[in-house]
């Protein structure tokens, strides 16, 4: 209510006011500083969130298939030994199948309002962001075992079913 049509205004008090029956992962930055760590104020900033959403945060470990993810996914397994966060692996899954990428590409289009020819860097790199079988992701994290199964506990906490979707219109 507080931001125009298409705009969203949040805070952290807003997340830490409604955190009941909810969980969290942080998705990681994409990328390491020159010693190959987190900005230490990404660093402050999951520190702050793991106090307000203890047991119900993780960290999101993924491969990109962007050349530094085993740098990437090595320096997140070490923060739950600091904040004792749960890492859980994941696919930065924006569709079901390999075969959808090139809907992927159009819907980037449709929201950044521009041609297919001409939306070069907005588009993902690679085709790699479907849902794998879970024999693939244990031999992706197979150094990792503990995000397998973290992300096992949060899939078997979901009870969700599309048939519960009801569209409520405004008063």
């Amino acid at each position: 209510m507080r931001a125009e049509k298409g705009e969203y205004h949040i805070s952290r008090a807003d997340v830490y006011a409604h955190r009941k029956g909810i969980i969290f992962a942080v998705v990681m930055p994409g990328m390491l500083n020159r010693r190959f760590e987190y900005e230490a104020s990404f660093i402050t900033a999951v520190a702050d969130c793991s106090e307000a959403l203890r047991g119900q945060l993780y960290l999101a470990a993924t491969r990109s298939y962007m050349g530094n993810d085993n740098k990437l996914i090595f320096r997140t397994s070490q923060l739950p030994d600091f904040y004792r966060i749960p890492v859980v692996a994941t696919g930065d899954v924006h569709y079901h199948h390999p075969a959808r990428r090139d809907l992927q590409d159009v819907l980037t289009c449709v929201r950044e309002k521009c041609k297919i020819q001409e939306a070069g860097f907005r588009l993902h790199q690679n085709a790699e962001r479907y849902m794998k079988e879970v024999a693939e992701m244990k031999r992706l994290f197979r150094k990792y075992p503990s995000t397998i199964y973290n992300t096992m506990v949060i899939s078997e906490a979901c009870n969700f079913s599309l048939d519960e979707l009801k569209y409520v219109y405004p008063e």
